[in-house]
Formats: C-alpha cells, sequence, structure tokens
C-alpha cells in the first residue's frame, strides 16, 4: 500500500512539472542547440529534427519498427501527410559533399506507443545517439549530446542552414598580354563579379587560371585540372581553334563552357558536341544578319568579300566573313570572295587584285589589317572606284583604328578613306568609362602597365557578364548537378551586365549591337551614322542621314534617338563654316582648272608656231635645191668648165 501511495505521488509530481511552465525554456532550447554536434541547428517553430543520414546504420533508414517518425530525405518510402507539411530536404554542412538528411518527428501523436511525451525529447534523441555511438558502421561519430535533456513540451523542428559550396570556376586563356583577352586582362574582370556575387548572393568564387597558349594547352590544362578537381564551369577560351576541342571534352564532361569568344559560325551549332556552350560576344554569323538587313533597304545588289587570311594564325578574318557568307548563300543571294595578300606591295599584282575586287560587285566588304585597308582604299580611288557608285564596307568589330588622330594618315589617304563605312560593335561609352575605372582600381590589376583600348574592354566585359550569369543560374535550385536544367536557366535571358543589358537568344549566343560609321568630310574623325539592334534584328537610323552614294540612296525614318557613343561622334559645326568651306574649295578647283588650262592652251600655240617654222623651212630648202640642180644643167650643156683635149 505504501509502495503504491508512493508510486502516485511521484506521479502527479512527475505531471504537474510537466504542467507548469518552465521560465527557461528558451535557455533549455539554447542548450539543445549548443549541446548538438555541428550538424544540427535548432529552430523553436519547426517540428522535425535534421540530422545527416551518415549519422545513421547503414543497415536500414528506420530506426524505430512499425513508426513512420523517421525519414531519410533520399528515402522514397511514404510519410503520413500530417507529418509532411514541414518536411524540407537540407543539405548537410560539409566542405567536400552534400549529405542527405533525415527527419525526426518528436509530436506525441507519431511516437512509438512505449514512449512516454514527457521522454520524448530526451529519450528519443539519447536512443539515436546512443544507437549511433554502439554501431561501428557509421560514416562517421558526432560529439555526445548533453547528459540530460530538458523535455521540449511543443513539438519542435531543429533545421539546418543552408550553405551553398564555393563555385570552382576554371579560367581558361592566353598569359601572353598581347592578347587583348589575356589572363592579366580577363581576371580583375571576373573578380569584380566575384566580390559582387559574394557581397549579394553570399556565394563564393574559387577561381583557377589556366594557360591557354591559344592551342592545344588549353585542352591539356582541363584535362589535368578535371583529374584533380572536377570544375563546376569553365570561362573560355576565346581562339576557335582551343574553344572547340574544349566545347567538345566539356560536353561530354557534362561542365557548361561560358566564353566571350569562338564566334565563328561551327560553334552555332548547339545540337550535338557544342551543347553546353554559352557565348557572351555576338557570333559573326549575327554579322551576316546587320549586312543582309542593310542590302535589302539598299536594293538587292551583289555583294563580294575581299579579306586576308592568316592561316599560320588565328585566321579572324576568315571567320568573320564565313558568317556573312553563310548567311547570304542560306537565303539565295549572289555574294563572291576574293583573298587578298596579307603582305601587299604597290605593284602590278596588287593593282590587278584591287581590279578583280572591284569589278565583281558595286558592294565590296573587306576584312584586312590597317596596313592593307588604307592601300586597297588609295588604289580603288586611283581607278575612280570611290567615285563610280561603288561602296566599301570595313568589318572592325572593335575599331580601335577609328579613335587615333585623323592627321596621322597623308592627305590622299585620308581621301580614300571617306569613302569606307567601318562596322564595329557598339557599346555605351558612359558605361565603357565607368567599368575601365573599376579595372584600373582592381586589386589584380596593380601595376597599371595594362592597356584597356575598346578590344580588351569588351573581351573583360564579356568574362565579367559570363560569371554574373553563371552565378544567377547556379543559385537555382534544379540547377546543382543538373547541367541540362542550368544550360537552359543560362540561355533566353536577359540581365544588366558591365556594359549594358545582355540578352542571351534561345541557342546560347548573345544579341549584338552594331553601328555604322563614316569619317566626316570636313573634320576627318568617324560618326555614327545608323545603329542596328541585335534584340531587334533591325536598323534604327541617327538624326544624322546617312550619306549614301547617289544610286544607294535610302530614305531613312528620323526617330530621335539618342546618340550613344561607343563609336565616336563628331561636334555639329556652323553652317556658315561649312559653307566657306565649300566655296574655298570650289575657288581652289577653278584656280587649278585655269593653270591647266593655260598651260595646255601655250604649249598648243608653241607646238603649232614649231610646225609653221619647220614647213617654211622645209619649202625654201627645197626650193634652193632645185635652182642648184638647175644651175649645174645649164652650166653643163654651154660646154663650160669641161677639160682640154
Amino acid at each position: 500500500m505504501s509502495s503504491d501511495f508512493l508510486l502516485v505521488l511521484f506521479i502527479l509530481n512527475a505531471r504537474r512539472s510537466l504542467q507548469e511552465p518552465t521560465s527557461n525554456s528558451s535557455t533549455s532550447l539554447i542548450g539543445i542547440e549548443e549541446s548538438l554536434p555541428p550538424a544540427f541547428i535548432s529552430s523553436n517553430s519547426s517540428q522535425f529534427l535534421s540530422f545527416p543520414t551518415a549519422l545513421l546504420p547503414k543497415s536500414s533508414p528506420n530506426l524505430f519498427s512499425g513508426s513512420s517518425f523517421v525519414h531519410t530525405s533520399s528515402s522514397l518510402s511514404p510519410i503520413p501527410p500530417r507529418e509532411l507539411s514541414s518536411i524540407s530536404s537540407a543539405p548537410a554542412v560539409s566542405s567536400s559533399s552534400a549529405l542527405s538528411t533525415i527527419t525526426l518527428f518528436t509530436s506525441s501523436s507519431s511516437l512509438h506507443s512505449d514512449v512516454s511525451p514527457a521522454s520524448s525529447g530526451s529519450s528519443i534523441l539519447s536512443s539515436v545517439i546512443s544507437t549511433v555511438s554502439s554501431n561501428d558502421s557509421f560514416v562517421s561519430s558526432p560529439a555526445p549530446l548533453a547528459p540530460s535533456l530538458p523535455p521540449i513540451s511543443n513539438p519542435t523542428k531543429v533545421s539546418q542552414t543552408i550553405v551553398q559550396p564555393p563555385l570552382n570556376i576554371v579560367l581558361l586563356l592566353p598569359s601572353d598580354t598581347r592578347y587583348p583577352f589575356s589572363i592579366d586582362h580577363v581576371l580583375p574582370a571576373v573578380e569584380l563579379a566575384s566580390s559582387w556575387i559574394h557581397h549579394d548572393h553570399g556565394i563564393s568564387v574559387e577561381l583557377k587560371p589556366l594557360d591557354s597558349e591559344c592551342g592545344n594547352s588549353a585542352l591539356f590544362a582541363l584535362i589535368d585540372q578535371t583529374v584533380n578537381n572536377h570544375p563546376d564551369a569553365i570561362l573560355g577560351p576565346v581562339c576557335e581553334y582551343s574553344a572547340a576541342p574544349i566545347a567538345r571534352l566539356a560536353t561530354h564532361w557534362k561542365i557548361p563552357v561560358l566564353t566571350a569568344g569562338a564566334m565563328a559560325v561551327g560553334f552555332d551549332d548547339k545540337q550535338s558536341e557544342y551543347g553546353f556552350l554559352t557565348r557572351l560576344l555576338p557570333g559573326y554569323i549575327q554579322l551576316g544578319r546587320v549586312f543582309e538587313q542593310l542590302l535589302e533597304r539598299l536594293g538587292d545588289r551583289s555583294v563580294v568579300l575581299a579579306y586576308t587570311d592568316d592561316q599560320r594564325g588565328d585566321r579572324t578574318c576568315y571567320f568573320t566573313v564565313e558568317g556573312i557568307f553563310q548567311t547570304f548563300s542560306k537565303h539565295g543571294k549572289e555574294i563572291h570572295h576574293i583573298r587578298l595578300p596579307e603582305e601587299p606591295h604597290p605593284d602590278q599584282e596588287w593593282a590587278d587584285n584591287v581590279a578583280e575586287v572591284v569589278a565583281q560587285a558595286p558592294v565590296v566588304i573587306l576584312c584586312a589589317p590597317e596596313m592593307v585597308l588604307e592601300l586597297f582604299m588609295r588604289t580603288a580611288q586611283e581607278f575612280n572606284s570611290t567615285n563610280d557608285g561603288h561602296i566599301f564596307f570595313s568589318i572592325e568589330l572593335f575599331a580601335d583604328r577609328v579613335h587615333g588622330d585623323p592627321q596621322r594618315w597623308e592627305s590622299e589617304t585620308r581621301k580614300a578613306l571617306r569613302s569606307l563605312y567601318v562596322v564595329s560593335l557598339w557599346t555605351e561609352h558612359s558605361e565603357r568609362e565607368k567599368f575601365v575605372r573599376d579595372l584600373q582600381t582592381s586589386a589584380s590589376n596593380d601595376s597599371g602597365t595594362l592597356e584597356w583600348d575598346k578590344q580588351a574592354v569588351t573581351f573583360a566585359a564579356g568574362f565579367h557578364d559570363a560569371l554574373l550569369l553563371y552565378a544567377m543560374a547556379a543559385s537555382q535550385p534544379r540547377a546543382r548537378n543538373n547541367t541540362a536544367f542550368l544550360t537552359s536557366a543560362l540561355w533566353n535571358t536577359t540581365f544588366q551586365g558591365a556594359l549594358g543589358s545582355v540578352t542571351i537568344d534561345s541557342n546560347g549566343d548573345r544579341e549584338g549591337d552594331f553601328c555604322i560609321m563614316k569619317m566626316s568630310d570636313t573634320v576627318g574623325i568617324y560618326q555614327v551614322v545608323a545603329k542596328f539592334r541585335g534584340a531587334l534584328r533591325d536598323f534604327e537610323s541617327t538624326p544624322t542621314a546617312l550619306p549614301w552614294p547617289d544610286d544607294f540612296s535610302y530614305d531613312w525614318s528620323q526617330q530621335d534617338v539618342e546618340n550613344r557613343v561607343g563609336c565616336p561622334t563628331v561636334p555639329e559645326e556652323d553652317e556658315h563654316d561649312q559653307r566657306k568651306a565649300h566655296q574655298g574649295d570650289s575657288a581652289k578647283l577653278f584656280f587649278t582648272m585655269g593653270l591647266f588650262t593655260g598651260f595646255l592652251t601655250s604649249l598648243l600655240c608653241t607646238f603649232t608656231i614649231y610646225l609653221l617654222r619647220k614647213t617654211k623651212f622645209m619649202k625654201n630648202r627645197s626650193l634652193q635645191l632645185m635652182r642648184t640642180a638647175q644651175m649645174d644643167k645649164e652650166t653643163t650643156s654651154n660646154g663650160k668648165h669641161q677639160l682640154p683635149v
């Protein structure tokens, strides 16, 4: 009886202790959180406990037979709906690999029948930990829990904070600073993007620069790096002959490749070997669209491509005109192509080459180094081809030539270049200046010896945007370990890049904006005369009329377009100064013509006088000879001067 009475008192005291509020409940929960190993993190408003499956026996995911309150995130066994309301799969905190988690419910309704509610917060955890500690088949063992855990009166969830592992990025570019896309040029831009990603999204980036040398070294470097540490993504290469094997191998390994290069037509095919390639600069095929739209406005004219082809180098001009040739051929339009010598000399052979080009078609599209380009235009001017209805275009995507001092050209060269239209990439001038300042102050540019011309800035911005784009796509939950989904997230998107808005089309290629420039007749620098919007695939005119030759005239629709500059502009001149300049040119022309006419008249008069005097002299000479002959004849007949017998 006494023992029964004591048992009743013990039960009543136990119930009273459960019903009374605990003043240090929050402290108790913190105590639980601090006593748990690193993988356990508590949350008061939750309803389950999560910890790594590596702590469970390998034999079975369920610790308690007949109960379903233990659930592994990798298990496909069904869970009662009332217990699924707050289940979330949380990756385990590990530096090498993500661990799946198990979910332990502490609600009394889901516990085994022989476990009391008072002991649910401590007994269950103690039983789990004791089971873990006594089993040798566990992968790892956490630190032991506190000897006694306070009871958890309400269902509680201890959730795990999601920690993103760092992005392992390989940078495959040449180390030679003569390339505008060298590691030294691009690394400051990529680090700027990395800092922004870490600051705004909490994702760290581990960069591994490797020297590609624009050759097979890129392939060997990637293989060595992948064997040691499988990268999440590859930035680069730029050169076509380096990018091709890298893109193929990366597709086999399911590694996304993002580059501000590989612009050749062959990389447009994303259905097979280049399926994971994303290009952050427009491909050369887009130049074909520019000229196709341009000639539709000027009338369907035949076109000739004149280009140099350095077969020992990168063959940049060959790949450039290939995009135009493929576009025109695909649509059945007439187009010719002629290869120019790489080091021409102003001799008869060169003159024959130029004559052959201008005889092929009225529209000439040139891609050549500056020296070859200037010599070609001077020779065409000597043939009067610059004034007979021909129109000449030069493809200079980065237009570094037009930014120099126009006075460096001779007067004849400058006059010939005034007939040349330059097609270039169009970028925002203000955005580019700001980006250059950021690059110059970057930690990777301590020496300050690098030159940031438009070409170098364009490549640096392309790789900067490539890392931003990849980080945005990789942050999506389904993108991890799913390269196909990640690639689809990279494509068909628009975001704000280093030099303005960036649009990636459904084929994984950037939509490029282009501009057409022409040298000013009076100032001698280049001025934007038309712009091509890649996203719209159409032209928009500038307030300045496009000065085509007379038979190429086209009435551009005048739109109030902001005259943005990535292509240089020329200030407007006073109308009086322009009239005065034209009057001066006319006076010079008339004076020259007068001198030439006077010279011809003097020459003609002198020659006429000479002929008259020569005729008179010959006539007098003939008469004198006739008289002499007559006198000799008369003397002979009269017997004079005869010898004696």
